[in-house]
């Protein structure tokens, strides 16, 4: 059963607030997934029936997305 997560990010210096929005609009450009961001948190909610596959590409997706911004 999948369960909503979250993940905060280490704001950009002068700039609080911008990394969760930049990195979830990455994630969807990108690799078309849809992630939400609060400020510089990052917000999951997969659904029930997600597979083992399907997280571990929400999660690459994350991780090519930060890197990306960095």
């Amino acid at each position: 059963m999948a369960c909503p997560a979250a993940i905060d990010l280490k704001p950009h210096n002068g700039a609080v607030g911008m990394r969760g929005p930049e990195c979830a609009r990455r994630c969807y450009d990108d690799d078309s997934i849809l992630i939400r961001a609060a400020a510089d948190t990052l917000m999951i909610s997969p659904p029930p029936i997600i597979t083992k596959e399907q997280i571990e590409a929400i999660f690459a997706a994350i991780r090519r997305a930060l890197h990306a911004i960095e």
